[in-house]
């Protein structure tokens, strides 16, 4: 979603802070999401991103969306070495 009255950008831990195993806020852990009425950010909660995706999308779409963001990771785990 662009950004606009209703909404704006915010972090995103892709593993959510409560899970034991969550990475923590790295690089490889945070994405962008929407935030505001309706926003990804206010719906996912703590729920598992693949498991929110897959509810939210349906598992074909939400397949495709685990492929960007995972190449997103890639993208940006480069930036920082």
């Amino acid at each position: 979603r662009p950004a606009g009255f209703f909404h704006t950008m915010s972090m995103e831990h892709f593993s959510p802070l409560s899970d034991p195993n969550s990475l923590g806020t790295v690089v490889d852990n945070i994405l962008p999401a929407c935030c505001g009425q309706d926003g990804c950010n206010n719906q996912k909660h703590t729920k598992p991103a693949a498991e929110w995706l897959e509810s939210k999308f349906g598992p074909r779409k939400a397949k495709q969306i685990l492929k960007r963001i995972t190449a997103y990771f890639a993208w940006a785990t480069q930036q920082t070495d």
